[in-house]
């Protein structure tokens, strides 16, 4: 019994581990009221990241369009090269040629695919604000 009345000797340290274990449980639960103060805490986050980085908008045209392009080129290039192979012989120069360029091609899917998103994602995410508060002042 001395364990017990040493690990809980005080009323405080029951009151401090019970509002311990509230606060747990209020953090795990969102009320509607928490949750409509998190989604505008967010879409203002989102309207001041976008207005702050206005400024990079040429430089994010430029990478898109550097990136794009090679890319494209990639994926055009092993296309054609996979047509003409495919009236050679197997196992020739050309035909590796083209799994090689379909192979570059295809580890610049994902790098291109994020630049692009990092390209429209500010005006896109910039419209889906404005329609939200355009469709919030309608109510």
């Amino acid at each position: 019994m001395s364990f017990w009345s040493r690990l809980w000797d005080t009323p405080e340290v029951i009151s401090k581990g019970v509002d311990a274990a509230i606060k747990t449980g209020d953090a795990l639960v969102f009320t509607e009221e928490e949750r409509a103060e998190y989604n505008q805490r967010v879409r203002d986050w989102l309207l001041k990241w976008q207005q702050a980085t206005s400024g990079q908008n040429l430089a994010r045209r430029l990478i898109a369009i550097a990136v794009t392009t090679v890319w494209l080129v990639e994926s055009i290039v092993g296309l054609v090269l996979t047509v003409v192979a495919a009236f050679h012989p197997e196992n020739s120069a050309l035909s590796k040629s083209a799994a090689a360029c379909w192979a570059a091609a295809q580890q610049m899917s994902l790098p291109a695919g994020v630049v692009l998103t990092f390209y429209f994602a500010p005006n896109k995410i910039g419209e889906a604000v404005q329609r939200y508060q355009d469709a919030k002042s309608k109510k």
